[in-house]
């Protein structure tokens, strides 16, 4: 039938334009995103998996980071920690030659100074040891916690590291000290603070043979305590390696997922558009086609 009022034929090929013409432009806004998923619209179900696998890569992500710093927090005082193992084990052989009778007065005083000057070394560096401006082997850190993304967590130990501490009885110290006195009376703890005598002294000393031999317990005590730490913070830092491991497999995993989800598929999306891109054309000259078949109406009038 032919009709001026209604043009049947342009009226489904401007449909069928429009609808190509918003597919086109889906694959354009998906191929000029990167994202297959633009609008809650596009996949309304798929969006709410994409949120979940975001959040729990990244977590993960952000417990590795923590997992790392933890590593180079631990790294820092397990370093400090060896150097003051060095520094017994020189003080030990000084106690050990301090010990024998064959040496004079003068030769204790001698080889109290050296004593004396590594035991304050050694208090500096527990007091000025720091991670992030935080002391953490001047005192003990009984709770110290690492999140390794949500809700895991690994809680630490940190005993407390100086000589001269005051809460030996309890073992928060790494000297192993069993009284929190500062004398040479093996189980003491360390006090290396000279008074004004002369020659000077301090309740911590080998200027004696018998004060060097009981320095000894205490020595001795201390590099067991400072050994068992140190080889602590090692497990520590094995546990964390292998989490930063096996955590990075599983973020991979899951940003992975996610990405199969909301990505763009180049090669489909790149060809969906050709297709589209012809499609409108061939419509648009077959709406302009359609346009002209009222002109068959004016010829049969004249």
């Amino acid at each position: 039938m032919l009709s001026v009022n209604t043009n049947i034929a342009a009226t489904k090929t401007y449909n069928a334009l429009r609808i190509n013409s918003l597919s086109m432009e889906n694959s354009m806004l998906r191929l000029s995103t990167g994202k297959r998923i633009n609008t809650a619209a596009d996949d309304p179900g798929s969006i709410v998996i994409s949120s979940e696998l975001e959040k729990s890569w990244r977590a993960e992500k952000i417990g590795i980071k923590n997992a790392v710093d933890g590593v180079s927090m631990l790294q820092t005082i397990s370093t400090a920690g060896q150097n003051i193992q060095t520094l017994l084990q020189r003080m030990r052989e000084l106690a050990v030659l301090a010990s024998s009778d064959t040496y004079t007065a003068d030769d204790h005083q001698t080889l109290d100074l050296e004593y004396n000057l590594l035991g304050n070394e050694w208090a500096r560096i527990a007091e000025n040891t720091r991670f992030n401006n935080m002391q953490l082997m001047n005192t003990e850190q009984a709770a110290f916690t690492i999140n390794l993304g949500g809700t895991d967590a690994l809680a630490i130990r940190i005993k407390e590291w100086s000589p001269n501490h005051f809460h030996a009885t309890d073992g928060s110290a790494v000297t192993g000290a069993t009284s929190a006195a500062a004398a040479d009376n093996g189980g003491d703890a360390f006090d290396f603070a000279r008074n004004a005598a002369n020659p000077p002294i301090s309740p911590s000393h080998i200027q004696t043979t018998a004060a060097a031999q009981s320095a000894l317990a205490d020595i001795d005590n201390a590099l067991r305590g400072v050994s068992q730490e140190i080889s602590k913070y090692g497990a520590y830092i094995n546990r964390l390696e292998f989490y930063i491991n096996g955590a990075t497999d599983l973020a991979t995993g899951l940003e992975l997922s996610q990405s199969r989800i909301v990505d763009t598929d180049y090669s489909i999306e790149s060809t969906n558009l050709a297709r589209t891109q012809i499609i409108s054309q061939a419509a648009s000259a077959i709406l302009a086609q359609a346009n002209q078949n009222s002109q068959v109406v004016l010829a049969l009038l004249q």
